[in-house]
């Protein structure tokens, strides 16, 4: 009897049997099993590695345009975090950088419960990106670290609300990679990985002091959690443009020339007064990468230099937009 295994935790595997046509048989105590590469196992792993495989975007948490977060910071309910990542449920957040996960050297985060709330942190992925895995078997993976059992993973797969319910975490406060195999809803509208003690309809206690360290997730077609996929830093920082665009660290040096955390190329724009009202202007600003949708957009106080009038913009038109 060839079984596949669908889940790893710890040392309790949860598996399928009788898989690639073979017939499920009774095991008796002490009766050994091989870990062996299978024909199917092989088709999975080469339908894994094609292209870009994780549909998560920033899951190594690289990318963090609305500050560095490497000091612990407060977040509310559904306000976003470091890039793509969103506090479903209010929550503490801290970043750690270039520390070792596994055998990797990586980013990771620290969500922190809140006496206020039930914590909850996750990523909502743009319909286009999951479209090719509706009705397909897929696996979300990551390192995690926790101490409370009840935090675990679950996706909603539905706008009627529908959730499926994933493994709970091994709370002994070490790093654990967690894979999940799981075949996504045919008619999914949604999807929205999270992390958090939510289950089953309703939330599990939890008290003031539980964490969940997360650190490298990755959601992929197949039953297969192949290794981490890194992009490039110019990569990512592209995708996560797409959904959100900072110009410049306002008030700091950084204002019109931003560092690493923002995009220099594009830190300010030039304003034209126009012939018909001498008290009105237009600025064109140039995005880096085509947007989702039209923006919202958040100004900010405007400054002189020199003769320089200064004054506030009320509003905008959009242009063109690129989805």
């Amino acid at each position: 009897e060839i079984v596949k295994v669908t889940s790893v935790n710890s040392n309790l595997l949860t598996v399928i049997r009788g898989v690639e046509n073979t017939t499920p048989r009774s095991f008796n105590i002490g009766d050994k099993a091989q870990n062996r590469l299978t024909a199917g196992g092989l088709n999975d792993i080469t339908k894994s590695n094609s292209g870009r495989r994780n549909v998560l975007i920033n899951g190594a948490f690289t990318i963090s345009q609305r500050g560095d977060f490497t000091s612990a910071t407060d977040f509310s309910d559904n306000e976003y975090t470091v890039d793509r990542w969103v506090a479903n449920q209010a929550l503490n957040l801290q970043k750690f950088e270039g520390q070792i996960v596994g055998s990797v050297r990586t980013n990771y985060v620290k969500c922190l419960y809140s006496n206020s709330s039930n914590m909850s942190f996750g990523q909502k992925v743009e319909n286009k990106n999951f479209d090719h895995m509706l009705g397909q078997t897929v696996t979300l993976s990551a390192w995690v670290k926790t101490n409370n059992s009840n935090f675990g993973l679950r996706v909603r797969d539905h706008s009627d609300g529908n959730q499926v319910f994933g493994p709970r975490f091994i709370a002994d406060e070490q790093w654990h990679k967690v894979e999940w195999t799981f075949t996504f809803r045919s008619d999914a509208d949604v999807m929205f990985i999270m992390f958090d003690a939510y289950l089953n309809g309703s939330w599990v206690a939890a008290v003031s002091g539980d964490y969940i360290n997360i650190a490298l997730v990755q959601l992929e077609l197949g039953n297969v959690a192949t290794p981490f996929e890194h992009r490039s830093y110019g990569e990512e920082l592209a995708l996560c443009q797409r959904y959100y665009y900072k110009t410049g660290d306002v008030g700091t040096a950084n204002e019109w020339y931003p560092n690493s955390q923002t995009n220099a190329a594009y830190g300010s724009a030039l304003a034209i007064p126009l012939p018909t009202d001498r008290y009105k202007a237009a600025a064109p600003l140039r995005f880096p990468v085509g947007m989702r949708a039209a923006p919202s957009v958040n100004f900010y106080s405007a400054s002189a230099t020199g003769s320089t009038q200064s004054g506030n913009i009320s509003s905008y038109t959009s242009g063109k937009t690129l989805a």
